[in-house]
């Protein structure tokens, strides 16, 4: 056999090689899967049913303590739903059977008494017996015994192992008939850049792509591989900057309210312990600048939750019918204090007739109050913010413009961002987390609208425009 093997040709001697090569790894492989697979079904079978046996267990305590094995039999009803559950019964503290349950058309000898916890396969079936413990005592036990799938599993699994492995011999002999040395070269030219790549973690290497056949698609996709890897590192350092700037912010904007809070207790203990002139007046001052600055810790938590709901997709909206002017007026409302306090002058340009959209009404105004808010901010004070609201065809567009600080280029990139701010030192004037609009932006994409920033550069203004569909509009506009 060995000299027919040394006189084949090396193609042969290659596809013969390949397919021994082949066939033994799919045949390791399939039967480390193998086990592995028959140790994680047993492992998931028996968790199931401890699972089931703890959910049916603690349903069941009442009916144990109040001595209900009627309600405890209904508890067991509910394992019918599981029609590979063939039997089980619930014990009491004393281990007599208190409640049993068979699958329909199903005969199974339940054990007349509880055994301790344990779990055993008897055939095709598996039986488990787990402890019903209610603060720390046992006052009960639960048995189950269901179908053991293993046999039909290992079955099933070697079919289709064994058709994988036929179709991976034939379709890497068929590939062996086309590799050539030319064809070798370029790969092996692509495994040195990728252990060189590895050894010195230099992600700049490059492999030359030298055909324009698969193989230099191949070398082109590893090069670009590499960019993504390059670009993907870039960002996890990116992320971790700003998460150490974004603790450090959060540590600051929520450091900054402490301070005056204890002097306004200071304040009010001093007052009424010494009895001070005008304590009223003090106090009352000492009350206003408290719950400012608890408004403010309260918005600053609210940032936090809605970012959590961001990032874990639960930020829902409660739609309905809403005229647009009312939700205007609360957002107005709201703002109102703030450009107040910056000698702000703010404009608005309102539809005469009513509009309707459908949203909902409180992250709408919520939206408005941000871009209001971000204009206020970021405008010198004495500076002048203009609020259009309008209308062409069915579409609604939301304007805020300013004459603040403005933004760059790369600002106009990162705007939207999470946890990205203009400013992001932690002297700057403006409070915040750097989340108001990535939050609008999300809140308008819920509204199926789209919102998009404009900036002629520094110190040139800002404006931005929320684009969403309307529900019904009369009339032209108006100016307040």
């Amino acid at each position: 056999m060995i000299q027919r093997f040394v006189g084949r040709s090396v193609r042969r001697k290659l596809m013969m090689i390949i397919g021994a090569a082949i066939f033994f790894a799919l045949f390791v492989n399939g039967l480390a899967l193998l086990i592995y697979d028959v140790d994680s079904y047993s492992a998931s079978w028996l968790n199931d049913l401890q699972s089931q046996a703890e959910v049916v267990g603690r349903a069941s305590i009442p009916a144990i303590e109040f001595d209900d094995p009627h309600a405890a039999a209904s508890n067991l009803q509910l394992l019918s739903i599981r029609p590979t559950i063939l039997a089980a019964a619930i014990y009491d503290g004393s281990g007599q059977r208190f409640a049993e349950f068979q699958l329909t058309n199903v005969v199974e000898t339940i054990p007349s008494r509880a055994g301790p916890a344990s779990h055993w396969i008897s055939g095709s079936k598996i039986n488990l017996f787990q402890p019903i413990v209610d603060r720390g005592r046992v006052i009960g036990t639960v048995f189950i015994r269901a179908r053991y799938q293993l046999s039909d599993r290992i079955t099933g699994y070697l079919a289709i192992s064994g058709l994988v492995t036929l179709l991976s011999l034939v379709a890497a002999l068929l590939l062996s008939l086309w590799f050539q040395r030319l064809f070798t070269a370029p790969i092996i030219s692509i495994a040195e850049i990728a252990r060189r790549i590895r050894a010195t973690r230099n992600f700049h290497l490059r492999a030359e792509a030298t055909t324009e056949d698969e193989v230099g698609y191949l070398a082109t996709s590893f090069n670009a591989m590499l960019e993504e890897v390059t670009r993907a590192a870039d960002q996890l350092q990116l992320a971790d900057r700003r998460k150490d700037e974004f603790l450090a912010t959060l540590a600051h904007e929520l450091r900054n309210p402490l301070a005056p809070l204890r002097n306004g207790l200071d304040i009010m203990r001093v007052t009424r312990e010494r009895q001070v002139p005008g304590a009223a007046l003090a106090i009352e001052r000492a009350e206003a600048m408290m719950d400012r600055q608890i408004r403010q810790i309260s918005r600053l938590v609210d940032d936090l939750l809605d970012v959590s709901r961001i990032s874990t997709g639960k930020l829902l909206l409660k739609c309905e019918l809403v005229e647009l002017a009312p939700v205007i007026a609360t957002a107005l409302e709201t703002v109102d204090a703030l450009f107040e306090s910056r000698h702000h002058e703010l404009v608005c340009h309102l539809p005469d007739d009513p509009v309707y959209v459908n949203a909902d009404p409180t992250r709408l105004s919520q939206i408005i109050i941000n871009l209001l808010n971000n204009a206020a901010k970021y405008t010198a004070p004495g500076g002048r913010a203009v609020l259009r609201v309008s209308v062409a065809g069915d579409e609604l567009s939301i304007e805020v413009t300013d004459n603040g600080v403005g933004l760059d280029q790369v600002g106009l990139e990162k705007i939207f961002d999470m946890f990205h701010q203009v400013d992001a030192s932690l002297e700057r004037e403006t409070a915040g987390l750097g989340v108001g609009l990535t939050l609008t932006r999300t809140l308008v994409e819920l509204h199926q609208g789209t919102i998009r920033a404009q900036s002629e550069g520094l110190g040139h203004g800002s404006r931005f425009e929320v684009v969403m569909p309307i529900v019904a509009h009369v009339g032209a506009s108006r100016a307040q």
